[in-house]
């Protein structure tokens, strides 16, 4: 019971922000059949269902009893796929290059994490030693270790000072990767050369298979480092053979036909984005298995090579990925997830650091 209870608080809390966000769109009613399929295919999750989402996906594509709205995925589909003390560690920026050092990623200059500044060997380091390799590089990323949705706190520092340096230390004294520029493929640098733009693709792994879920492209817009729609970028759906969608949506559901620098959206083929699928696929089965959903944020380098640049598992997004994609999120395994997810809810202690972000 109480489980339930906090079940619904945390998708109320979710449907209140997204009515918020939606209130000026002109939203689509559904048919009373069309709420009616809804609430009988995903009620069971969180007992009575608002078809608030189902509504915006119906406005912005079309009606499919299968789109995904946050008020499940967050409170009961996500937590029985990445349980949070996982999601949460394994996410753990200063993690990546040690535990998944077989991944291809940005090499990084600088680690500072509990307190310790860590070489790209993994040696200790003393703050004369960081400071001489940070003025040493023309230009870095810095970003925290953790707590970066939407690109917040990732800067691109350029020919940096002493004063910079010892700055962006204090301001980032709770942990922080210092990271080498990516030098990204020409065919993705086209769309916004000052952001480095990346595929973000989700893989899902569930009862012993691994499949994709969806690939959305992201692409700065203007004079900024970071690519996501959040922060003011583009995001254009693409397929499995690297294929775009004509347009892209902004923020704010707005369609772009193009890039702000005239790129047009349509016609785009990225084929090397196959192979890349291929491998995000197997890096889930092979180093994340633990994990039902991953959301990969990929970078293509100037040799048209797959670098991860993050790992998603707290929250990987749905709802622009869904509807720039107009794919529904699970596809063909959408029972099967709902299935696992009602048995395999959220314990109480789970449900409550979500409830106040523990």
């Amino acid at each position: 019971m109480v489980n339930h209870y906090l079940t619904k608080s945390i998708s109320r809390r979710v449907c209140r922000r997204a009515a918020r966000e939606m209130a000026t769109l002109p939203l689509v009613n559904l048919t009373e059949e069309e709420a009616q399929r809804v609430d009988n295919q995903w009620r069971g999750l969180v007992g009575e269902y608002t078809p608030l989402f189902h509504q915006l996906y119906k406005t912005f594509q079309r009606f499919d009893v299968r789109w995904v709205s946050e008020e499940v995925y967050a409170p009961a589909i996500l937590r029985a796929l990445n349980p949070r003390r996982k999601a949460l560690t394994l996410s753990h920026k200063a993690l990546l290059p040690l535990r998944f050092s077989a991944i291809p990623q940005p090499r990084f200059i600088v680690l500072y994490h509990d307190g310790k500044f860590l070489s790209p060997t993994f040696e200790r380091l003393t703050r004369q030693d960081v400071e001489a390799s940070l003025l040493s590089a023309a230009s870095f990323i810095i970003k925290p270790t953790h707590n970066t949705s939407r690109g917040h706190g990732i800067k691109r520092v350029e020919n940096p000072t002493r004063e910079t340096v010892r700055q962006l230390m204090k301001e980032y004294k709770h942990g922080f990767i210092a990271q080498e520029v990516i030098r990204q493929s020409a065919q993705t640098a086209q769309f916004n050369p000052d952001s480095v733009n990346t595929f973000r693709i989700t893989t899902l792994f569930l009862n012993g298979r691994v499949s994709l879920c969806n690939i959305l492209f992201r692409c700065g817009q203007g004079n900024t480092c970071v690519d996501n729609g959040g922060a003011g970028g583009l995001m254009v759906g693409v397929d499995e053979q690297g294929r775009f969608m004509p347009y892209a949506f902004d923020k704010y559901y707005q369609r772009h036909t193009e890039s702000r620098n005239g790129v047009k959206f349509e016609g785009v083929v990225i084929p090397q984005l196959s192979s890349t699928v291929a491998q995000t696929l197997e890096w889930h089965r092979q180093y994340m298995p633990m994990c039902g959903i991953v959301g990969w944020d990929i970078a293509l380098n100037e040799n048209n090579e797959p670098l991860m640049v993050e790992m998603n598992l707290r929250f990987p997004g749905i709802v622009f990925e869904q509807i720039c994609t107009d794919r529904p999120f699970f596809g063909e395994r959408t029972d099967e997830v709902i299935e696992y997810a009602k048995s395999h809810k959220p314990s109480l202690g789970m449900l409550v650091a979500e409830r106040y972000n523990l």
